[in-house]
C-alpha cells in the first residue's frame, strides 16, 4: 500500500529509530496527547509547519502494471520535491538520560558519515511510497525545561530536522506491446525468404 510521502517519511523514520536506538521504550509517529499512557524513555516523530515544495523536470522513475486496468501500466514520474520540517522529541526519566539519548539520535541521524564516508546526514528508501530515497538533516535542538518537568521527572528535548522527499506522480497509459510475426516470402517461385515483423 502506498502512502501519502510526508507520512511515509514519519514512518520511515520511525521505523529506523527503533531499530538504531534500542534503549527507546517507544517510538511513535504523532506527537502524543495528554491522555497517552506513554512509557520512558519515548520518541515520537511528527511533520511541523508548511512543506516547501519546488518543481522539476519531470524525471522518469519506471514502469508498473495496472492492477485496475490489464491493458495499461502506470507511469511514475518524479515532478518536483519537497523540504518539510519534522520534529523528534525525546522523553526520559532524566537529564542525563535524556542527553545520552539525544547524542544516541544524533548519531544515528548522521549514519551516512558514520559507517559510509559520505556527507552527514540520512538517507532512507521509503518502503511506503515508491521506494524512492528521502534525505533527513538535523538543524538543531531545544531542550524543553521548567517547574513541570521537575515535578512530574518528564525531561524531554525537541530536534528539528529538514526532510527532503521526491514528488511521484503516477499516471495510467496505454501497454505499448511488441509482437514478432515470421512469414515465408516467395519471390519469382524460386526463392524463400525468413521475413520478421514487429507490431
Amino acid at each position: 500500500m502506498t502512502l501519502p510521502a510526508d507520512l511515509a517519511a514519519s514512518r520511515q523514520l520511525v521505523k529506523y529509530i527503533k531499530e538504531k536506538v534500542t534503549d527507546l521504550v517507544e517510538v511513535i509517529d504523532e506527537f502524543p496527547n495528554a491522555n497517552c499512557d506513554l512509557e520512558f524513555p519515548s520518541c515520537s516523530v511528527t511533520t511541523v509547519g508548511t512543506p516547501k515544495y519546488t518543481n522539476e523536470m519531470p524525471t522518469p522513475l519506471r514502469y508498473e502494471v495496472d492492477p485496475d486496468e490489464p491493458l495499461n501500466d502506470l507511469e511514475l514520474t518524479i515532478i518536483g520535491s519537497y523540504d518539510a520540517k519534522y520534529q523528534v522529541d525525546i522523553w526520559a526519566q532524566s537529564k542525563i538520560q535524556r542527553s545520552r539519548l539525544l547524542e544516541s539520535v544524533i548519531d544515528s541521524l548522521n549514519i551516512d558519515f558514520m559507517e559510509k564516508d559520505l556527507p552527514c546526514g540520512l538517507s532512507l528508501k521509503l518502503e511506503e511510497y515508491h521506494d524512492i530515497i528521502a534525505r533527513y538533516d538535523q538543524v538543531g535542538y531545544t531542550y524543553i525545561d521548567g517547574e513541570d518537568s521537575s515535578q512530574k521527572d518528564q525531561w524531554r528535548v525537541k530536534l528539528d530536522l529538514i526532510v527532503n522527499y521526491p514528488k511521484v506522480a503516477v499516471r495510467s497509459i496505454a501497454r505499448i506491446n511488441e509482437i514478432t510475426i515470421t512469414s515465408d516470402i516467395a519471390i519469382d517461385d524460386k526463392l524463400d525468404i525468413e521475413e520478421n515483423f514487429t507490431i
